[in-house]
């Protein structure tokens, strides 16, 4: 039974999740197309009647609307759902329809095999970093997505740093930064001059931005980027 006040729950009844379950259900019934295609229909349109009537219903009582999936005892783990087959594969198809007039489904099934290997690329991912799987308990919701987005860069950058483990840890530390800043950041790690200056040398104190970009006068500084990030000397 769906429990407004459990974060996983709410996570679960995302649109994208209910898609993702059922398309996983249907290869394993191995129903015929026709009937997933239909079940799909239903379930969006039952969706978005729930989502109506929740909007009426808070404005009839106010004082029961949900509270925020933060403010919920199981936030951590509803974070990780976001990496569930399921949530991964619905969104797809969901940004597949939102594009139709686009050629989204012509991409579809391309998107749905890349979704595959990056979900096992992603259990791979965190099999092998254990702190981030850690950091994960922490790390704000919407920044999944731009885990996900990034994953192959962010996979990349972890495995090429993998032997520098200060500027590992200086990541890991700032998770949610590293995701919200992560082209500038992914540019300065794997610079020449970052390189030279701190990984050849094992620098114990590597800056995750570049410290000479970090000023009024450029397009990178800490108005634009914001603060409160471990930088080296």
């Amino acid at each position: 039974m769906f429990n407004p006040n459990c974060a996983v729950d709410r996570v679960k009844n995302h649109l994208a999740y209910k898609i993702g379950s059922c398309v996983l259900h249907n290869k394993t019934k191995k129903s015929p197309f026709f009937i997933l295609l239909y079940k799909l229909y239903k379930i969006k349109l039952e969706h978005y009647k729930e989502l109506k009537n929740y909007q009426i219903f808070i404005k009839l009582f106010p004082s029961l609307r949900y509270p925020k999936l933060e403010e919920c005892h199981d936030y951590r783990e509803c974070v990780k759902v976001k990496f569930h087959l399921s949530y991964m594969l619905g969104q797809t198809i969901l940004e597949a329809d939102k594009n139709k007039f686009k050629g989204g489904y012509f991409r579809l099934w391309h998107d749905i095999k890349q979704v595959n290997q990056e979900y096992k690329n992603i259990k791979i991912f965190l099999q092998q970093y254990d702190l981030i799987i850690e950091k994960l308990n922490n790390i704000e919701f919407q920044n999944i997505d731009l885990l996900i987005k990034n994953f192959h860069s962010v996979f990349y950058i972890l495995n090429f740093h993998k032997d520098y483990q200060e500027i590992i840890n200086i990541i890991i530390d700032n998770f949610d930064y590293f995701l919200n800043n992560f082209d500038v950041i992914e540019e300065w790690l794997l610079s020449d001059d970052f390189n030279e200056k701190y990984k050849k040398i094992s620098h114990p104190y590597p800056p995750l931005l570049d410290p000479i970009g970090l000023n009024a006068d450029n397009k990178i500084n800490y108005q634009s980027l914001g603060g409160g990030i471990l930088l080296g000397s």
